[in-house]
């Protein structure tokens, strides 16, 4: 019996807790295994994560509570973009990665485009952002990537009858682009 390869959610737990449990299980629905990942450098998340924002921080070369004190938000945002590539291609070393799903507003947009930029061609990458219809972002966003960006229309501040159902499709989005997906693909410079 073959495993299904895990989908990891990049969250910032500490508020978007709620929003990422959801996701978890719309994917989880589908036959998937979801990943939370917490790239959160805020306060201690309410619903625990798969992945700690500690073993993030830690995978970064920082220290989680050192950066929840820190007014220093991008030398923070370094540290966490830096530990979640680093746990991320160690997972698909171990062919465990079968894709990535993010949400969020332009923050959390910056923080996991930048991680999913590190993740090879061929694993599907998936963004909810409330700056997707923004096309002055989109070079920074995602450049020469194959990163998809789905326009979230709304603010993603707690589960409501607007945000559920853009939730559930990006839950179903991701877990197509994963299905279709033959994996990360070697680029050839010949």
């Amino acid at each position: 019996i073959c495993m299904p390869k895990n989908i990891v959610i990049l969250c910032s737990m500490d508020t978007k807790g709620e929003e990422g449990r959801f996701l978890k299980d719309k994917i989880a629905a589908n036959g998937f295994h979801p990943v939370i990942v917490d790239i959160g450098i805020g306060r201690e998340p309410s619903i625990l994560p798969d992945i700690s924002a500690e073993t993030v921080a830690r995978a970064g070369k920082g220290d989680i509570c050192r950066i929840r004190v820190s007014r220093d938000t991008a030398t923070a945002m370094s540290t966490m973009i830096r530990g979640a590539c680093k746990l991320l291609l160690d997972m698909l070393e171990k062919d465990e990665l079968g894709g990535l799903l993010a949400f969020g507003g332009a923050s959390n947009t910056t923080t996991a485009t930048s991680i999913m930029k590190q993740i090879p061609f061929g694993i599907p990458k998936l963004m909810l952002s409330t700056t997707a219809a923004m096309p002055a972002y989109a070079a920074e966003y995602f450049g020469t990537k194959d990163i998809t960006m789905m326009h979230c229309v709304v603010d993603i501040l707690g589960l409501n009858d607007l945000t559920r159902p853009v939730l559930e499709m990006a839950a179903g989005g991701i877990c197509g682009m994963v299905k279709a997906s033959s994996g990360a693909v070697t680029l050839s410079t010949d």
